[in-house]
Formats: C-alpha cells, structure tokens, sequence
C-alpha cells in the first residue's frame, strides 16, 4: 500500500482479495517514477525494496 501511495494510486484493502483486480489497480501507476531502495542478505538469496518519493542522488 505504501508503494500505491508514492505511486499516487489510490489502493484500497478489497483490492488485494482478487490478483487481477489489484494488478489492474496498480497498472494506474504505470508511468509515474519513485526512488526504489533494494537490499539484498548477505548470502545473496534474498532481495527486499522499498519504494520511497524521488530523492536526489547524493
């Protein structure tokens, strides 16, 4: 939900009761740029993001 938000797609919880009517309302996103902070464990078999509002790079 925190990713719709930066997305600026409105999500709500009925949505995640049906696959394809949450990728058709995460589709209104399309488009739209968020900064994405990925992180992976240190053995390299798991990644996790984060999606956060653009930031700039330092």
């Amino acid at each position: 939900m925190k990713t719709a938000a930066i997305l600026d797609v409105d999500l709500t919880i009925e949505d995640f009761e049906d696959t394809d009517t949450l990728v058709e309302t995460l589709k209104e996103g399309i488009g739209n740029q968020c900064m994405i902070d990925l992180k992976t464990n240190k053995k390299g078999t798991f990644q996790n993001w984060e999606a956060m509002e653009e930031a700039p790079f330092n």
